[in-house]
C-alpha cells in the first residue's frame, strides 16, 4: 500500500515545500505562476490515480482541490514572503480536469 502512495506524498511534499519558498529562493518551473500550479497539478493526477486506484475521479478532485487551497492557506500563515492567490487555486485546480475527465470517461465506458 505504502509504495502505492510513496510516489504521491513524496510529490506533493515537494510541491507543497516548493510553493512555500520565498519568491527567487528557486528558480523551477516558467516565468508563470499560474503555469507553475497548472503543471504541478496535471503532474499529481496520475500520482493520486496510481495511489488510489479504486477512488472516485470525484474524490480525487476534491483531495487535490483541498491539497491546492491547502498551499494557499500556509503561504498566508507561514508568512515567508509568499502571498496567497485564489487564482492560483483555480489554475491547480483547472489543471486537474481534463486529465480526470478522460479518466472518468475511460472508467465509463471501457468494456470489461
Amino acid at each position: 500500500m505504502l509504495e502505492r502512495r510513496l510516489p504521491l506524498l513524496v510529490a506533493a511534499g515537494a510541491i507543497a515545500i516548493i510553493a512555500n519558498l520565498a519568491p527567487g529562493t528557486l528558480q523551477l518551473g516558467t516565468p508563470s505562476d499560474k503555469l507553475n500550479h497548472m503543471l504541478a497539478f496535471a503532474a499529481l493526477v496520475p500520482l493520486a490515480l496510481f495511489a488510489f486506484p479504486r477512488a472516485g475521479v470525484a474524490a480525487i478532485f476534491l483531495g487535490l482541490a483541498f491539497f491546492n487551497a491547502g498551499i494557499e492557506l500556509s503561504q498566508a500563515a507561514l508568512s515567508l514572503g509568499r502571498k496567497p492567490d485564489p487564482l492560483d487555486w483555480a489554475a491547480g485546480v483547472i489543471a486537474t480536469i481534463p486529465f480526470l475527465a478522460a479518466v472518468g470517461l475511460y472508467r465509463l465506458y471501457r468494456v470489461t
